[in-house]
């Protein structure tokens, strides 16, 4: 009977130990929305940069449902402009796949959207304190009623929404095609303007003819070679994965440059390598300077094309 009673007692420690231990488990911060453990400043992370892609083979069904909810995606995000609450999402699904593929990213400048094709760039705009951001929509959500867009962390802290957590903005998605031929418009002609204005000050400070002429014929071939692109090629591969993590390291690197694209070029017939390139740059003098920043990757050689 002794020994009947011990093995009870044994039994019930035994049971009591495992589900419903004498130390609580250790909480984990990370199944628990929120910012990240160590705050980091936010305010250089750049922008998303509008790219040139097709969209998203994973995430663009032509609807789905959630919570007994379905949703439609639309099939452009051509004209599309909304006013809605913003929230926001951190630490819990840093790291989770995306609708995307894309891991999620708090510390990159992204969103979620119910709707619109995956990936769309959008503005958004905070309309109680006048703030702009650019992101890069690549998860579905927030399916909350009342809102039409989930921010990362990042984005968030930006924008101004991190600490009211919700926020009314407007949202306007971006054609990448024009954003890009806008933005190597501007450089040309900032480029255009600097080469102008190098020539009037050399020809202002000649006092002969000659040099006159020679300081307008230098204007004239600065402004027109500064209007031919020029690419830097930086590597190329008989691997794709190797090409793409050149290219994501590159981006890293010419992130500050909104007009600066990085691409992977699919193999030809005649040459069976990936090759990675940046460009196109319409000013030469930008040129060089990404051409030196990227010196830092240590490549063997860095050709222009």
């Amino acid at each position: 009977m002794a020994k009947g009673k011990w093995i009870g007692a044994l039994l019930f420690c035994s049971a009591f130990l495992s589900g419903c231990t004498l130390f609580p488990k250790k909480h984990d911060p990370y199944q628990v929305d929120g910012p990240p453990l160590v705050e980091r400043d936010v305010s250089k992370i750049p922008d998303a940069r509008p790219k040139v892609e097709p969209f998203s083979k994973y995430g663009n069904p032509r609807s789905y449902e959630v919570f007994g909810q379905k949703y439609h995606v639309m099939a452009s995000n051509k004209d599309y402009q909304a006013k809605g609450i913003a929230s926001w999402y951190g630490r819990k699904f840093h790291g989770k796949r995306t609708s995307s593929g894309e891991p999620y990213d708090m510390f990159a400048m992204t969103a979620a959207h119910k709707t619109l094709p995956i990936p769309t760039y959008a503005k958004v705009k905070n309309l109680k304190n006048g703030k702009e951001i650019i992101v890069k929509i690549n998860d579905r959500g927030p399916f909350a009623d009342d809102r039409i867009l989930d921010l990362s962390y990042a984005a968030a802290k930006k924008l101004g929404v991190y600490d009211s957590g919700t926020a009314m903005v407007q949202v306007t998605a971006i054609d990448a095609h024009s954003f890009y031929k806008k933005s190597s418009s501007t450089v040309a002609s900032s480029a255009t303007n600097k080469a102008s204005t190098t020539a009037i000050s050399t020809a202002a400070a000649s006092s002969t003819p000659s040099k006159t002429t020679t300081a307008v014929a230098s204007a004239s071939s600065s402004s027109s070679g500064a209007q031919k692109p020029v690419y830097i090629q930086l590597g190329a591969f008989k691997s794709k994965e190797n090409a793409d993590k050149l290219a994501a390291q590159a981006n890293q690197i010419t992130n500050k440059w909104e007009q600066v694209m990085i691409s992977v070029l699919s193999p030809i017939t005649n040459s069976p390598l990936y090759k990675v390139r940046v460009g196109p740059i319409v000013d030469l003098e930008l040129a060089e300077n990404v051409k030196n920043e990227l010196a830092q990757l240590s490549l063997s050689k860095l050709v222009f094309e």
